[in-house]
């Protein structure tokens, strides 16, 4: 199994999770039922670290210490900074061409 968290917003992570098996053919459909209900499940023991977690917001997050195989996170960031900077200058005017 391999589970991948993806931010959704300032405070929301959604988990996706990929199941790699090898079983006979019957047991497919089970295994596939059990993953989509347990992705979506918080067990009782991981309730309060889950909960507990910081920092809620992904621009919180100066004192991370990334690895090269964070490219992605330094990458999201960068763009997350670079949209939110565009919507706090405001709308742009486009002058039409003459």
């Amino acid at each position: 199994m391999a589970a991948t968290f993806m931010p959704v917003d300032d405070s929301h992570t959604e988990v996706c999770v990929r199941w790699y098996h090898r079983m006979p053919r019957l047991l497919h459909p089970l295994v596939d039922l059990w993953g989509r209900i347990s992705q979506h499940l918080v067990f009782d023991d991981d309730l309060p670290i889950v909960s507990s977690q910081r920092p809620i917001s992904v621009d919180d997050a100066d004192t991370d210490k990334l690895v090269p195989s964070d490219g992605g996170v330094v990458t999201y960031r960068a763009l997350r900074r670079a949209h939110r900077e565009e919507l706090r200058a405001g709308p742009q005017r486009i002058r039409p061409a003459s």
